[in-house]
């Protein structure tokens, strides 16, 4: 049997013997393949590609919330690898790059917030994925149950339990069980598309019937 799976390739069985089936130069022949397919599909996807690649993928913009254990400090970053994951339970997901300096404070302090930004808080988006001395400085916002920073004025609020962390590359994954949430009935996302912030433009119109 051939097969290939994406971002690594199985060891082939014993290239002698397959229990009583002795295998043929068919058989060596397609094995070779499917190792040289397996190395040429690594060689041919590098870094700069597959980011660009990527951006082709219109999101939407996320600062994900959380303070420092033990301590009222708050943290935030700029995030758009946030997706649903299940309606029940009720859970979403994020990732962040393991070199981020804050997170440990992710992994550890057991809740988080994911604040969904309007179309007009660009700076906002902009403040939390720079270095700045002090990125918390006019930035208005409350607290529910776990004492997270929930970001005035966004289109939606999530206020999470930390369920799992999972290994994914040079990134970490966060599922979180959503404990509390609210979203705003109007307002426009705030759009990232190729590099850049878009305009999400007017709202469709709503169908007839």
């Amino acid at each position: 049997m051939l097969f290939l799976k994406i971002g690594r390739c199985e060891k082939w069985p014993s290239l002698s013997r397959r229990g009583n089936l002795t295998l043929t130069a068919k058989t060596y022949y397609l094995h070779f393949l499917a190792q040289s397919l397996c190395v040429r599909a690594a060689m041919t996807v590098d870094e700069r590609s597959f980011r660009r690649t990527l951006g082709c993928f219109a999101t939407g913009v996320t600062v994900v919330t959380t303070l420092i254990p033990n301590t009222t400090v708050p943290l935030g970053v700029t995030v758009s690898s946030f997706s649903s994951l299940s309606l029940s339970p009720p859970l979403i997901l994020f990732s962040l790059g393991k070199d981020l300096s804050t997170i440990d404070s992710y992994c550890d302090f057991g809740y988080f917030a994911v604040n969904v930004l309007a179309e007009t808080q660009r700076d906002i988006s902009i403040r939390f994925s720079s270095r700045v001395d002090d990125r918390w400085r006019g930035i208005k916002y409350k607290t529910w149950e776990s004492g997270v920073p929930i970001l005035d004025e966004c289109l939606a609020n999530l206020e999470c339990r930390l369920s799992a962390v999972h290994d994914g590359g040079d990134h970490l994954i966060f599922v979180g069980e959503v404990v509390r949430l609210r979203h705003e009935e109007g307002g426009a996302p705030l759009i990232y598309f190729r590099g850049a912030y878009m305009e999400y433009g007017p709202p469709p119109p709503v169908a007839a019937g």
